[in-house]
């Protein structure tokens, strides 16, 4: 036998004393071994030799009392104990107690009975919640754990009834074997994790976890055993805290400050750093070396596995964080982080906002299969078909007639210009299609659901097509130098307004008399003949009446007309005036003109009230957008590079669109200020974006990352990633879904002679060619972006402080729903909320199945705005039908894309 020197009195003694029997000075054990049983802490307080040390806490010696594992089995093989279980032998003991494999002799299986040592027996109080923290632990059911069946006593003696597994514990499996190779190795970690958050969900505190209590059982899969240090979540005794194994104790528990979940993830790291290097984190040989060394992280385990993966090294490091709130916040976070996890879903359960390099390189490639892909593509092409059939119900265009072409119509403008007596010296004209919109809403009134059927060929003129001429360049002061039909007003002499119906039947014109020096020109009389026949009115049919409206230009004759609407009974009114013998001003209009006074025209009621609290809700939103903005950019949260890129594309696509449609003429100076103006134009929205990117963009990653993904991969420049081509198809599905069941309800309400719903106006100007086409496609991606980030923000809300994802997509279809009905104009109610309900199921199916780059992709289908038609005869449809062929083929190149190169591999 070994012999040791007391450190007071020098008197020999054998080495494993625990006290000198002269002096009765606690002796310094042999050095720690981490591989040793679980261990409580000695008091150093000196002690008489007669006195059994108790067990406590740390004390200020800091040194490890070992169990004493060389006494004998307490029960010997073959013996039966309360007459249902038979020792079979002793097969491991430790500080907590000693395990005996045994047979349930009535139950006819294997169990392992565990010993509890005699002062938990003597310990009333502890007892009691021993007793509760079994009636927990016996609820943890799991693959992965070793069941816990039932308590029992015997002479006094406190047992467990448990699961026996046959195998080899995890701490003498790495000291045979060294480590597991890498695969293995995630495995085992993974099957670990997930038996301890099994543990953790039910509320139960392992506190005791190393390999020793890891068993690899006979299919090798990992069991977790030894519960009898367990605790309730939240209900330790304070002087309890620190029980267990001094080597695998999280700094804070070996401080006796607490114990809790990360507790537990502080001595899974430890388990995992054994697992993967086949070496321990900390062999210290005292307690004070044993809290210097967990006042950093270990050594990394890269540096004894050079092929160590990253991500296990940098798992491993979070879990062994001396700061409890630095490590992941569940076990399963720590499973999601391993190699082969969901980097989205580690971050999530980590409590963690996922980067968007995470956000892009998670969900995988998402290739879409070629017959998969080739059947959207025609379902797109099927959903146009059906929007360009349904055109002459939908459409306001196409209900009213196509007309004649702008080109024709300018001609006619200006041949009535002429006979009217308007000079054509014109050093500017601009054209353009628009609405009258006080026939508009004279037409759409509620109250009289009867007018619609007035929004036919022939009917009262509610598009027209409007002609102006200058002496002068136009200068515009709307944003976007687009000239229209009040901007620039008419102030300078010579200039010149008409508006045609459709079919160039003179509706309105306005001739501003030129400056002219000398005498004020006699009144001479006026041939208003050639007006009345551009207007296609008979005189004979009219019958003259006393003018009521002040003409808006100088006049010194005046003449008015009542009858009726050509094709109608409808009361049309013409109003004139005349300058010098000439005509300078005639309109002709239908019941729906009102006199020129306070408020005419203004909006009242709930249409003010509405905009009054759309522009409040605007300024808030943006204040707000600025202010979440500022906070997530000083947190470091914001994705600043995407935000960037994203504000700089919609600013350059913005300028781009604005220029091309704004009023171009050949003067440099004045074109320079239109290009400095489509820049401010485009700058002041690229800005709207990319604050409200900054603002929402990390809310939405926190709370919904995988709506991210294709969008993120597209920001980043990835245009060719199949995920990106199959979220682009999937938004173009939803979106010619989307126009189809719009173009549907019009064909239902005719159908069952219900009220059908306001047409849907397309774009005008696109009627004027390539170049407005074009402005009008380019203005499309910055409300499709904003509508799709606004709306994501209303997905995400839905998962904020709501357990059920299903609950939060169910509040989005409602928000949805109501907003769509609220906005579908007028209709027949059951029809408008159908078409409600269809359109938030695919808005929330779009948002929960691919996320916000697919929900951009529909909007932009939704917002497609060029008139439709199948009518090849219309002077516009081969125009529009190849802009829509533009559109087919982009989609049909997302779907090449979502393919992955797959069809050119198997035509290959």
């Amino acid at each position: 036998m070994k012999l040791a020197s007391c450190p007071s009195c020098t008197a020999q003694l054998p080495e494993d004393s625990r006290f000198c029997p002269r002096c009765g000075s606690a002796v310094e054990p042999a050095p720690l071994r981490a591989d040793g049983p679980t261990r409580t802490v000695l008091d150093r307080t000196p002690a008489s030799p007669s006195v059994t040390p108790r067990r406590t806490d740390v004390t200020s010696a800091g040194r490890l009392a070992a169990s004493d594992s060389g006494l004998a089995a307490r029960f010997v093989a073959g013996q039966v104990l309360l007459e249902r279980y038979r020792i079979l032998g002793l097969i491991g003991r430790g500080g907590m107690g000693e395990v005996y494999r045994a047979d349930d002799l009535k139950l006819d299986q294997p169990v392992a009975l565990k010993f509890l040592p005699a002062a938990f027996s003597e310990d009333r109080g502890r007892l009691d919640r021993f007793y509760g923290e079994v009636r927990i632990a016996r609820q943890v059911s799991h693959p992965n754990v070793a069941r816990v069946y039932d308590v029992g006593e015997i002479e006094g003696q406190t047992f467990l009834s448990m699961e026996y597994i046959d195998g080899e514990d995890l701490g003498t499996l790495l000291r045979r074997i060294g480590r597991f190779p890498g695969e293995r190795a995630v495995q085992i970690s993974r099957e670990i994790c997930a038996g301890l958050a099994a543990a953790h969900d039910r509320g139960v505190l392992h506190r005791d976890l190393k390999p020793a209590n890891v068993m690899i059982d006979g299919r090798g899969r990992a069991r977790i055993t030894d519960f009898g240090l367990a605790s309730v979540v939240g209900e330790q005794v304070p002087g309890d805290v620190r029980s267990g194994t001094p080597h695998y104790m999280a700094p804070e528990q070996l401080e006796g400050r607490e114990v809790s979940v990360r507790s537990d993830l502080y001595a899974l790291g430890l388990v995992l750093y054994e697992i993967f290097t086949g070496r321990r984190a900390r062999d210290a040989g005292s307690m004070a070396e044993l809290l210097r060394m967990q006042a950093s992280t270990p050594v990394n385990p890269s540096s004894f596995v050079a092929d160590l993966d990253p991500l296990v090294e940098n798992v491993i490091l979070q879990c062994l964080d001396p700061d409890p709130e630095n490590r992941p916040i569940s076990a399963l976070a720590v499973a999601a982080a391993l190699p082969g996890g969901d980097p989205l879903a580690a971050a999530l359960a980590a409590g963690e906002m996922p980067s968007p390099e995470a956000v892009a390189a998670a969900g995988g490639a998402g290739a879409m299969r070629p017959a998969v892909a080739a059947a959207c593509v025609a379902f797109v092409v099927l959903g146009m078909v059906v929007v360009a059939a349904l055109a002459p119900r939908a459409s306001l265009l196409a209900r009213l007639g196509a007309g004649r072409p702008p080109d024709v119509l300018v001609d006619r403008a200006q041949e009535i210009a002429h006979r009217l007596g308007h000079s054509g010296d014109a050093a500017d004209r601009a054209w353009c299609y628009g609405t009258f919109g006080d026939v508009w809403d004279w037409i759409k009134d509620e109250e009289h659901p009867e007018r619609r059927a007035l929004l036919r060929p022939g009917g009262p003129t509610l598009l027209h097509f409007w002609y102006r001429e200058s002496p002068t360049a136009f200068d515009p002061r709307n944003w976007g130098s687009v000239v229209t039909t009040d901007d620039p007003p008419l102030t300078l002499g010579g200039m010149l307004r008409l508006q045609l119906d459709l079919q160039g039947r003179l509706r309105s014109y306005i001739s501003i008399p030129k400056r002219e020096l000398g005498e004020a020109p006699r009144a001479l009389p006026v041939d208003w003949r050639p007006a009345l026949d551009a207007a296609g009115l008979d005189q004979v049919t009219l019958t003259p009446s006393a003018p009521r409206w002040t003409p808006p230009v100088f006049a010194d004759t005046r003449a008015a007309w009542e009858g009726s609407w050509p094709g109608s009974d409808l009361p049309l009114r013409v109003e004139a005036a005349g300058l010098g013998g000439r005509v300078v001003y005639f309109v002709v209009a239908g019941p729906w003109a009102q006199p020129d006074a306070p408020g005419v025209g203004q909006p009242k009621g709930k249409q003010r009230a509405a905009l009054i609290l759309n522009v409040f809700f605007l300024v808030g939103a943006l204040t707000a957008a600025c202010w979440v903005a500022r906070s997530n950019l000083k947190a470091g949260r914001g994705d600043r590079r995407g935000a960037l890129r994203v504000g700089l594309g919609i600013t350059a696509i913005t300028a781009l669109a604005t220029w091309i449609e704004a009023n171009h003429v050949p003067d440099v100076v004045t074109e320079w200020v239109t290009l400095q103006e489509a820049l401010a134009f485009g700058l002041f929205f690229g800005g709207f974006v990319w604050v409200l990117y900054l603002a929402l963009e990390p809310f939405v990653r926190r709370h919904a990352p995988n709506s991210l993904i294709g969008w993120t991969r597209l920001v980043q420049g990835r245009w060719r990633d199949p995920r990106v081509g199959r979220d682009l198809v999937a938004g173009a599905v939803a979106g010619a879904a989307l126009l189809a069941c719009l173009s549907l309800t019009y064909l239902v309400a005719d159908l069952l002679h219900l009220v059908s719903p306001e047409p849907y106006r397309t774009a005008l100007p696109t009627l004027l060619g390539a170049r407005y086409i074009v402005a009008v496609l380019l203005s499309i991606p910055l409300s499709a972006t904003a509508s799709a980030l606004v709306l994501l923000f209303f997905f995400s809300l839905g998962y904020l402080g709501i357990q059920s994802p299903w609950t939060g997509r169910a509040i989005f279809f409602t928000i949805t729903a109501v907003m769509t009905y609220l906005f579908r104009g007028g209709g027949n109610p059951a029809l408008t909320a159908a078409f409600a309900l269809v359109g938030a199921t695919i808005l929330t199916t779009i948002y929960a199945r691919f996320g916000v780059l697919a929900a951009f992709a529909m909007q932009v289908f939704s917002q497609w705005s060029l008139p439709l038609t199948l009518d090849l005869s219309v002077w516009y449809a081969p125009t529009m039908l190849a802009a829509t062929a533009v559109l087919l083929a982009l989609v049909a190149l997302a779907a090449w894309t979502a393919v992955g190169g797959a069809l050119r591999r198997v035509g290959g």
